[in-house]
């Protein structure tokens, strides 16, 4: 079913490094069309609303026909709206993955508790086998105590530690969002 999805932000990874411990580099199909400065210069000023965004994400991992989709971030506001439409489906395991509990348990879906940058993401991915990621945990507004180390530690290397697991553990399909602020 996977194949039959023709969309501009479904991509596949073939290939995850990095040159010198603090850059990060993947390698991924070639997408044509216009320049990626062009692309991303328009997708800022015309943002997607969130309920869209979320929408596209279900629709997207539900076409992937997975029998367990792990979501991270899933305690915060997009990450708890995925996890409920997607338990709501009924025909999906669903693994919610966050550093904080969720504000609700929902009936029929396992929760687990890491920081994205631990080492239990991979045991925890090793565990569950997921098919699909959709990967929501990032820091989405600095508190004021924050910084750019903590920042980039969470935002890339924990992205990193999550795509070492789901490389070290088969997951073939990863869903990510980012926002407006990734643009500059």
């Amino acid at each position: 079913a996977i194949a039959q999805i023709e969309h501009e932000n479904v991509v596949d990874i073939y290939h995850l490094g990095d040159d010198d411990g603090r850059v990060v580099f993947f390698a991924m199909e070639l997408l044509s069309g216009e320049d990626l400065e062009t692309r991303l210069l328009d997708r800022a000023r015309r943002p997607l609303p969130w309920q869209q965004i979320c929408q596209y994400m279900i629709q997207v991992a539900a076409a992937m026909n997975p029998a367990c989709v792990l979501v991270t971030g899933s305690s915060g506001y997009l990450g708890s709206q995925v996890v409920a439409a997607l338990a709501a489906r009924g025909d999906i395991e669903v693994i919610a993955l966050d550093l904080r509990d969720p504000a609700q348990r929902l009936p029929g879906v396992i929760y687990e508790n890491a920081d994205i940058r631990a080492v239990e993401v991979d045991a925890i991915v090793g565990r569950h086998r997921p098919r699909v990621v959709v990967h929501l945990a990032s820091i989405v507004t600095p508190g004021k105590k924050s910084n750019r180390e903590f920042e980039f530690s969470v935002d890339v290397g924990g992205t990193r530690n999550l795509l070492e697991a789901c490389l070290a553990h088969g997951v073939r399909r990863i869903i990510v969002s980012s926002s407006g602020a990734a643009y500059g």
